[in-house]
């Protein structure tokens, strides 16, 4: 009776053990390349650097990262807003202090896109304001095939809102 009780503790604790330390997730996402990763051939090699060198020049004057993501799936069915937000969370644009990058996902098979603001730009590149530039600017040019003009056409939309509009806050913890 004894054995079996001390062979029951056993088994209990080690299933705890292993069920708390299995891993939270087995999501990964391939690292940031520069300012625009293109893991899906979507844009030709001058048309990237382009967009790699405006995008490099506006962090350097105003510290502010817009990092472009155009991968060809999403891992484990995530959803579009749940990627986004753990591509965030690895490539950490912007500054932590500052909280002010800004991601642009772009997953061309799935005809998907979002913007994923931090949290210190919320302010000023509102939901309302990313639904307007990816549906007014980006998605007709898009339609026509012309994806590195619809991706500069929202890299300029916010890069105005921003310029106009936003003041470095740092953020409390």
């Amino acid at each position: 009776m004894v054995l079996r009780t001390i062979l029951w503790i056993l088994i209990g604790s080690s299933v705890m053990f292993c069920q708390a330390h299995k891993p939270v997730s087995l999501t990964t996402y391939p690292p940031a390349i520069g300012y625009v990763s293109d893991y899906s051939g979507l844009l030709e090699d001058a048309a990237s650097a382009e967009l790699n060198s405006l995008l490099s020049g506006y962090a350097d004057s105003a510290s502010t990262q817009i990092f472009i993501a155009i991968l060809d799936s999403l891992e484990n069915d995530q959803s579009l807003n749940e990627a986004a937000v753990r591509i965030f969370e690895e490539w950490k644009p912007g500054t932590i202090e500052l909280n002010n990058g800004v991601l642009f996902l772009i997953l061309p098979r799935l005809r998907v896109m979002r913007l994923e603001i931090g949290y210190g730009l919320e302010k000023v590149l509102t939901d309302k304001r990313c639904g307007f530039i990816l549906d007014s600017l980006v998605t007709p040019r898009f339609s026509e095939k012309d994806f590195h003009g619809g991706i500069l056409a929202a890299v300029q939309q916010i890069k105005t809102h921003l310029d106009k509009e936003w003041q470095p806050v740092k953020q409390e913890e």
